[in-house]
């Protein structure tokens, strides 16, 4: 993907009023993750962000100023970065708090345009000295795509031949989204990507394989599944 056709939107939600008692503030703590959680689609960028008067700015990914939203009461950091395609790529970052890690900061990266929805992947890190350190095994459930879908179902032998086509297509099949209020993660099913892909760009594809892309989406039993935040612990919960 060339970042520069490409709308781009920076969210970093934060789930404290101002990481009170925290050393770095919201924005340093953005800017000090290491740059290579940040890689996407071949590229690895992230937004500086400056306060001028009243008002931040930041630039685009090609090069224009552009007003960006700090919001110091709720923690919150938005910047809407729109280029010159039709497609975007989305940086968010929360900041949940744990009785057994402290602070974990929480990175989501995703984009999409019109041929696909793809993701960096989310990633979960603890402060460690003065770096930072990958905890998103430990935080984070693993999502399996079965669960989306009702258990013993009629169709589960076409789920299964839908699963292998899509990893052999490279069709992403989960997106997390970070909260901006409260503490509860997002997992959704890209249904879009198995759309575009079974429907509209089907070269390569059998008409079998169209027809089983279809079934995917058309027999979903959940779209979404939301994990709750165990504060006591310090990881994801998925729903009983």
């Amino acid at each position: 993907m060339n970042r520069a056709l490409f709308t781009g939107i920076l969210v970093i939600s934060i789930l404290m009023p101002a990481l009170a008692g925290m050393a770095m503030s919201v924005v340093e703590v953005y800017q000090s993750l290491p740059i290579e959680a940040f890689s996407y689609d071949g590229t690895k960028h992230r937004y500086a962000l400056e306060q001028i008067g009243n008002k931040w700015k930041t630039k685009s990914t090609v090069g224009y100023d552009m007003d960006a939203v700090v919001d110091i009461e709720n923690g919150y950091i938005e910047v809407v970065d729109r280029g010159t395609g039709g497609g975007f790529v989305n940086h968010e970052m929360a900041v949940f708090e744990s009785k057994k890690r402290g602070r974990v900061i929480a990175l989501n990266i995703f984009g999409g345009d019109a041929t696909r929805a793809s993701a960096a992947g989310i990633k979960f890190f603890v402060r460690q000295g003065s770096g930072w350190q990958d905890v998103t095994a430990e935080v984070l459930p693993g999502i399996d795509w079965t669960m989306f879908y009702q258990p013993n179902q009629w169709n589960m032998e076409d789920l299964k031949k839908g699963v292998q086509i899509a990893a052999r297509e490279k069709i992403e099949l989960v997106r997390y989204k970070l909260p901006r209020i409260g503490t509860t993660l997002r997992a959704s099913f890209l249904r879009e990507n198995i759309i575009i892909r079974g429907q509209y760009t089907t070269t390569g594809l059998t008409a079998e394989e169209s027809r089983i892309l279809a079934s995917m989406v058309n027999t979903l039993a959940r779209s979404r599944i939301m994990l709750k935040w165990d504060r006591e612990k310090g990881v994801f919960r998925l729903p009983d």
